[in-house]
């Protein structure tokens, strides 16, 4: 997939309302996170390492891939909010599969917070085992101390 516009919408629709622990940071402006997604995901299609899901007319998911060595790590993946809940993901999923076997890799990983459950079933469905888990901590230091000087 090479289409800038078309990544940018449909990363827009996906992870418009994920509760990602960016927009759990209230120093961290909204606006600011859904472009950083859509610049992560347009970094991974500019390399080659974006695929979509599609019907006849149009592109229903997407994941952005990264490869080191022998594994492929999921960056980002999803079905299109209008078309969510109809068990698309799983073929997401085995598409990206599909083809981290024919670059030669041995494992896929994908990660995701603690929180999102609902993305973690389907995961667990898929076939893909639970293997560690890490809280994220945002600090906020509301007063700044003023300048050494030293």
């Amino acid at each position: 997939m090479s289409s800038p516009p078309l990544v940018k919408d449909l990363i827009s629709d996906i992870f418009g309302a994920y509760g990602n622990h960016y927009l759990a940071n209230p120093l961290f402006d909204a606006t600011a996170v859904s472009e950083g997604y859509q610049e992560w995901a347009l970094r991974s299609a500019a390399e080659g390492h974006c695929l979509a899901l599609r019907d006849d007319r149009r592109v229903l998911g997407i994941a952005t891939l990264d490869f080191d060595g022998p594994r492929t790590e999921i960056l980002l993946a999803g079905v299109v909010t209008n078309a969510q809940g109809r068990g698309l993901y799983a073929y997401l999923l085995k598409a990206v599969e599909d083809h981290a076997l024919a670059c030669g890799t041995e494992e896929v990983v994908i990660s995701t917070q603690g929180h999102n459950t609902r993305v973690q079933k389907a995961w667990t469905r898929y076939g893909f085992v639970p293997v560690e888990a890490f809280l994220t901590v945002h600090l906020i230091r509301r007063r700044l101390l003023p300048a050494y000087e030293g």
